[in-house]
């Protein structure tokens, strides 16, 4: 199964996460204990990137196998991308955490850790989706609405120095800045939503095309 470039760019971007993420954990855990900074840091950090490198390839490869059977199935990758993800995520963190676990501290914590981990990965995963879905609910909700949640007066006194300057420009008729209204704001993230569900489009037929290909050939 071939990797999506897509795919090695969340890898690698998440690996390097991890290794910066223990960086800092290890430097705190040094001063902390008043070790040696550079020992600790390194160390953790290079626990953190092998752990953030094993999950993520094992996610992105459980992700690539399940959608690779749901045009086969007449679904798209938007209709199945929670569960697939959900699965994927603990699925991947069970087999990391087990793995690692059985390498650092014995075979006989393999069970606890694949437990541990794939709870945690599975917890982790449903939370962001939920935020993630929220966010998707919030912005459609506003966009519909026509009316802001909140509305603001035509000259707000607070904001930041940046804001006031941009608000004190639009007013001035001879500068070509000019403060969008909430109409041509709504009208501007409706046009870039539509450009998104036509690329999502795009990808998915020439996805299906690619899957249809592959079966041809095998």
């Amino acid at each position: 199964m071939s990797v999506e470039p897509d795919s090695l760019r969340k890898i690698g971007r998440g690996t390097f996460i991890s290794a910066t993420t223990g960086a800092l954990v290890g430097s705190a855990i040094a001063l902390f204990k008043r070790g040696p900074v550079l020992s600790y840091s390194l160390s953790t950090s290079l626990n953190f990137s092998i752990f953030g490198a094993l999950f993520l390839s094992i996610r992105e490869t459980f992700l690539l196998s399940q959608r690779k059977h749901n045009p086969q199935l007449g679904l798209n990758k938007s209709q199945t991308r929670d569960y697939d993800e959900l699965i994927s995520s603990t699925l991947a963190g069970g087999i990391t955490g087990g793995f690692l676990s059985s390498i650092t501290r014995g075979p006989k914590y393999a069970l606890r850790g694949t437990i541990g981990f794939s709870i945690i990965s599975g917890c982790g995963q449903s939370l962001y989706t939920f935020l993630y879905r929220y966010r998707q609910k919030l912005i459609l909700e506003s966009m519909s609405s026509g009316n802001p949640t909140q509305p603001e007066p035509e000259h707000q006194v607070g904001g930041t120095i940046v804001d006031r300057m941009f608000d004190q420009l639009s007013r001035l008729k001879w500068t070509p800045v000019r403060k969008l209204s909430d109409e041509e704001y709504e009208a501007l993230l409706r046009k870039k939503l539509e450009n998104i569900d036509k690329e999502l489009e795009r990808y998915e037929i020439k996805e299906k095309v690619t899957v249809k290909g592959e079966d041809i050939r095998e």
